[in-house]
């Protein structure tokens, strides 16, 4: 009968365990702490006070008997005591094999098997695999050699072939007939093709000819041809598809190569030109040459063929027998401590006469890339819903319709007058986010209205603006300046790793609570030590990675105002840096001259414009470059810096217009500052495509202003062209120009001019003299282009034409005029004296296919 043991096995499927063995499976069960060994012989570490918490464990590395479990228990080396609910266990023969403890002998003799195992030297062997019966399977014997006790039927039986070990005499003649083979000169051949007989298949002879012994019945039989034996009419239709072939001249064709149905796969017409009805062709490399290139694809070659973007102009260092002097301007920095680099332009050389009135320090580059000129606080971004999709700018409380909720737009705003959007004031940088029933205000750090850009903050508060995350301890700064015919916009961006933002001048003696943001920077004004590091005057304390660091300054070169400084370049004009040397804030212009040539790079694509308010000039020319695309960005009243500035915001945000041809025209409002103007210039090129020609400058036309001298009216900016006055702005803009992009740049004063040519009509501002004569005396551009007759109750031809004065007149007949002393026109119209003013600055759309036509043949002469 059954134990009930027994019975409660069979009928649960379980098994009843003593509560001895219970513990030790749950004491296995639990999640193991290593303490350590233990003598159980001498309770050696103490086990009560070692295991304190459940799971800790103790390896037993000597046995013996002890009552620490509360009973006498015998243990072994390999056994383990463990820290459970139910107290301390004994866990039986528990612990791992050590690192290194197992060796061969430990294996099974199936495991054995599966490893290399030393052998004794009387086996002959080193190492071998051997079977469950110690036979020696395959192995390395004394001498290194590799043996196999057996080899597969059928394998190379005995040692490892050595190199070069089998001569052709031990091949068998089925092997050597599928061998050439030297044959003695005797035979008439110097290598052969042989049968298991011996027979010579083919080969070739000691005077070099090829004979097989026989041909097939269909090849061409026995000796060689006959030169001339074998006529075109010989040739098989797919013989013929393989050759050239003469074509009748009524095909338009000299030669070329047919198919089978006479269809031209290629070939040659009667003026030259090849001709391919499906033609595809990939050059090897290597096989064209200068001399296979068309005069005009050689000009249009990169110097040197280098396809390094720094190195596509050609740098002139041969006492300028090609080479012009050209101007490389900067302004001192708007923090005046920092260092300004000269924009990046390919020159041997960096000199000039000090012009800006102040003494000037140059040195050289530092090499940090500042974005961030001048510290202007904290900044915190307001805890709104987060802007998502970006709509625009806009001066008015925008519509609502179609908006979802994360819409935003950028304010533009003038300067004083704030723009109110539900019951909320707004500034121009500021912007307005649709929360899906409301506006709501995200300001932009203040002071926004007089933010430069340059400007930064350091940011207090994690937050987002304009759709960029910010961290506590990151840097904002005004990035561009977006001017809208008077209203502004400023744009914000976050200071990139890599790039950096000067916080001002530093004392190391004194320094206090500096700002901790990574990529900060201070210079220091006077020798002293910092963080355990000396400086002197001009080294820089520079944040990175959390720590403060030391960068030295280059010898700084002190030049005194109307001195005379010149510096070598390696390679480019901002290896150097200056400032102010009083650190004033406020600006000044510095410009100096290098020594370069451009080599012209021939592009397509379409084109972008970046102007002020005279791009309105430019918009008959989308339909002249059509299917091409034509993207105006106008900025009225924006200065050459501003619009330079918003080309830059592009590029962060997305770069849209990457490879486009750029064409560029500013200046109107900054010709007072040539320096700002030529550094955009300069600038400009390096951003549009590394002065390989994808650009274009519109040079400025200046503004009719008239001044009366006691004799006539006089235009001075465009009479001061005219003549080429060395004062005269437009004159140097474009001089200016033609030294640096020659041939990429258009005088817009010119192109008026030109146009000037034939034109009848009467100049009222210069009394009986038409627009041409005006303009071929005088060199002013015609005043139809200014002022509207459409709009006048008058016309030129009736004007008469009193004196000058600025004197309300009286009197007079119809259409009698006087000429105000800054050009107005003052008119009596039936009776009554009226002013006539005109816009100065903008001239009138009838101009627009004029600056058109004269962008478009620039397109047409470069090929783009």
């Amino acid at each position: 009968m059954a134990t009930l043991e027994q019975r409660i096995t069979a009928e649960s499927g379980k098994t009843l365990v003593a509560p001895d063995d219970r513990a030790v499976w749950d004491a296995k069960s639990t999640t193991e702490n290593p303490k350590g060994v233990w003598n159980a012989a001498t309770n050696t570490p103490d086990a009560v006070a070692t295991l304190t918490t459940i799971g800790d464990t103790l390896d037993v590395t000597v046995g013996g008997t002890n009552s620490v479990t509360g009973v006498p228990v015998v243990w072994a080396a390999l056994d383990k005591i463990k820290k459970t609910t139910a107290g301390l266990v004994q866990i039986p023969n528990a612990a791992k094999p050590g690192p290194l403890s197992v060796g061969v002998a430990q294996l099974d003799a199936k495991v054995s098997t599966l490893v290399w195992q030393e052998l004794p030297p009387e086996s002959g062997y080193l190492v071998g695999l051997l079977d469950a019966k110690k036979r020696i399977l395959f192995g390395f014997k004394l001498d290194g050699s590799f043996a196999v006790t057996k080899f597969g039927l059928g394998s190379i039986g005995g040692a490892a072939l050595v190199d070069a070990s089998i001569p052709l005499a031990k091949l068998g003649t089925d092997a050597t007939s599928l061998f050439w083979q030297v044959m003695p000169p005797e035979s008439g051949y110097n290598l052969a093709m042989v049968d298991a007989k011996k027979r010579i298949y083919f080969g070739t002879k000691t005077d070099g000819s090829f004979v097989a012994t026989k041909y097939a019945v269909n090849s061409i039989g026995g000796t060689a041809l006959v030169d001339g034996t074998i006529t075109l009419a010989k040739l098989g239709a797919d013989a013929k598809g393989y050759i050239w072939q003469d074509l009748p001249v009524e095909t338009g064709y000299m030669g070329g190569f047919l198919d089978a149905k006479k269809r031209i796969l290629w070939a040659v017409r009667l003026d030259g030109t090849f001709y391919a009805p499906k033609f595809e062709f990939t050059l090897g490399n290597n096989v064209v040459g200068m001399a296979n290139l068309t005069t005009d694809v050689q000009n249009a070659l990169l110097a040197g063929g280098s396809t390094n973007v720094n190195e596509r102009v050609v740098v002139e260092d041969d006492n300028l027998l090609r080479g012009k002097v050209v101007d490389i301007s900067t302004n001192s920095g708007i923090g005046g401590a920092n260092f300004m680099r000269f924009p990046r332009f390919r020159t041997p050389v960096l000199q000039g006469i000090n012009t800006s009135g102040q003494t000037l320090e140059f040195r050289k580059s530092s090499g940090l890339l500042t974005k961030a000129e001048k510290s202007i606080g904290t900044f915190t971004p307001a805890a709104t819903l987060q802007e998502l999709v970006y709509k625009g700018t806009t001066g008015s409380s925008p519509v609502s319709t179609g908006l979802v909720a994360g819409d935003y737009y950028a304010i533009r705003a003038l300067v004083g007058t704030p723009v109110v959007i539900n019951s909320q004031s707004y500034v121009g940088g500021d912007i307005t986010i649709w929360d899906g029933t409301q506006f709501v205000k995200k300001a932009a750090p203040a002071p926004t209205e007089t933010a430069l850009i340059g400007h930064w903050w350091v940011v207090d508060t994690a937050g987002t603006f304009d759709k960029i995350s910010y961290a506590v301890g990151d840097i904002i700064y005004c990035v561009a300046i977006a001017s809208q015919g008077g209203p502004y916009t400023r744009y914000f961006t976050k200071l990139k790793a890599g790039e950096y933002a000067c916080a001002g001048e530093f004392n190391p003696a004194t320094l206090s609570g500096p700002i901790t943001s990574d990529y900060v920077y201070y210079i220091a004004s006077t020798a002293g030590s910092y963080d355990g590091k000396s400086f002197v005057r001009g080294d820089i304390l520079v944040r990175q990675a959390g720590a403060w660091h030391k960068v030295g300054s280059e010898v700084i070169t002190s030049i005194a105002a109307g001195s005379f400084f010149s510096f070598n370049c390696a390679a480019f004009a901002d290896e150097y840096e200056v400032r102010r040397a009083d650190v004033s804030a406020t600006r000044v212009q510095v410009t100096a001259q290098g020594r370069s040539a451009y080599s012209q790079k021939a592009s397509a694509g379409s084109l972008v414009a970046y102007t002020d308010s005279m791009g309105a000039n430019l918009l008959s020319l989308a339909a002249l470059v059509t299917p091409r695309v034509f993207a105006l960005n106008a900025f009225g009243g924006g200065t050459s810096e501003q619009i330079l500035s918003m080309q830059k915001y592009h590029i962060l945000n997305g770069d849209p217009y990457k490879g486009w041809i750029h064409l560029w025209y500013h200046g109107q409002n900054n010709t007072s500052d040539l320096a700002q103007y030529k550094k955009a210039v300069e600038e400009g090129i390096n951003m549009t495509g590394a002065r390989d020609r994808r650009f274009l400058f519109l040079g400025v036309l200046g503004q009719r202003n008239a001044l009366y001298n006691g004799t006539r009216l006089v235009i001075d900016a465009q009479e001061g062209r005219f003549q080429k006055s060395s004062t005269n702005a437009i004159y140097n803009i474009e001089t200016y120009l033609d030294s640096v992009v020659s041939g990429s740049w258009i005088s817009t004063y010119q192109v008026l001019l030109s146009s000037a040519v034939g034109r009848t009509t009467i100049d009222p501002t210069f009394p009986g003299m038409t627009e041409a004569a005006v303009a071929s005396t005088y060199g002013v551009l015609p005043f139809s282009y200014w002022f509207d007759w459409t709009a006048a109750p008058f016309t030129a031809a009736q004007l008469n034409f009193l004196g000058y004065s600025d004197a309300t007149p009286t009197g007079g007949s119809n259409f009698d005029y006087y000429l105000t002393t800054t050009g107005n026109l003052v008119v009596n119209v039936s009776g009554t004296w009226t002013t006539y003013t005109y816009d100065r600055i903008h001239t009138l759309s009838t101009v627009r296919t004029l600056y058109a036509t004269a962008v478009q043949n620039w397109l047409t002469i470069q090929k783009f």
